[in-house]
């Protein structure tokens, strides 16, 4: 089977870059919602807030990895060698994007919650967000790296 595409959209790349796409797209949300979070308040960073963003990046980290986990080895238990553009994320993981997106933007612009609380929980979220960006090219690069590897060896390169 030369394509696979669940979602029925088209756009199709190799299915280990759908890894680099999702990175992509968890990377610029966290770097989004982290320069959300900072633009909101002006003040001082205090240890509470410090410990405050880090307990937040560090619960929703590991939330996180599990979710970089369970799309990598989705992503890459499709059987075709090239696969649709937007099977990058689930059905579900768009729609919680989009979710996540709407309830932030609600919050923000109805003032339910303080600046100061807005900067402390979007810094750690969103650093959560921008690591496990990072997990998906990491998780690239060792694919190409074990595929290289796995290259059987030409009777020139074995000399």
């Amino acid at each position: 089977m030369k394509y696979e595409d669940p979602l029925d959209i088209g756009f199709y790349i190799p299915k280990r870059f759908l890894l680099i796409l999702a990175g992509f797209l968890w990377f610029i949300a966290g770097y989004n919602v982290i320069r959300m979070g900072l633009k909101s308040f002006d003040g001082e960073w205090h240890i509470g807030s410090i410990l405050f963003a880090v307990a937040v990046f560090v619960l929703f980290l590991v939330m996180f990895v599990r979710i970089v986990r369970k799309n990598r080895d989705r992503i890459m238990a499709f059987q075709a060698d090239q696969v649709g553009i937007f099977n990058a994320l689930t059905g579900k993981g768009y729609f919680t994007m989009v979710f996540m997106i709407t309830l932030g933007l609600l919050i923000r612009q109805l003032g339910v919650m303080p600046p100061n609380w807005i900067r402390v929980f979007y810094t750690g979220l969103g650093s959560a967000l921008t690591v496990a960006g990072f997990l998906f090219l990491f998780a690239f690069i060792k694919i190409a790296v074990d595929l290289k590897s796995k290259k059987p060896k030409t009777p020139e390169s074995s000399s």
